[in-house]
């Protein structure tokens, strides 16, 4: 049995890499095919929790590859969708992905629909126009205001 534990352990190592096959390509928003909105907006992660502030940028490819970013100097939240998964990542490496249907939390994965007039799926409400929206959870306590427009 001892001799299996040192096998066990490199099997695991090694598994652990396997997820890189299935990272996201680099992404060229200055190619053909994508629509770019940029404004501000002010996120609750929860109602316990302070309103942090920021610039956020919003892009949507024809083939349905979506990207969002929210910066505070740095970037502090960067959210993909591709139309069959979805990937969002925080400072120190908090790293959150997935398969559709999208999570019932993370207000920045909705603003690619709501950039492009799709309606929001349940729990998530929005308000407003891109010039000025609210996108809400409240069963979560999640909000997300700001607007967005085109350059």
């Amino acid at each position: 049995m001892s001799k299996l534990l040192p096998l066990a352990a490199l099997f695991f190592l090694c598994g652990c890499q396997s997820h890189r096959a299935d990272a996201w390509p680099a992404l060229n928003l200055s190619q053909p095919g994508w629509k770019i909105w940029n404004g501000q907006a002010v996120w609750q992660a929860r109602k316990s929790m302070p309103e942090l502030a920021g610039d956020v940028t919003v892009a949507v490819n024809a083939d349905g590859t979506a990207f969002v970013q929210f910066t505070k100097t740095l970037a502090f939240a960067t959210a993909r969708e591709d139309g069959r998964r979805w990937q969002i990542e925080f400072p120190g490496g908090r790293l959150y992905s997935g398969r559709y249907p999208l999570p019932h939390h993370f207000a920045w994965l909705q603003l690619p629909a709501l950039a492009q007039g799709r309606p929001l799926p349940r729990p998530w409400k929005d308000e407003g126009t891109l010039d000025e929206f609210v996108v809400e959870n409240r069963r979560a306590g999640e909000t997300l205001r700001g607007y967005l427009t085109t350059p």
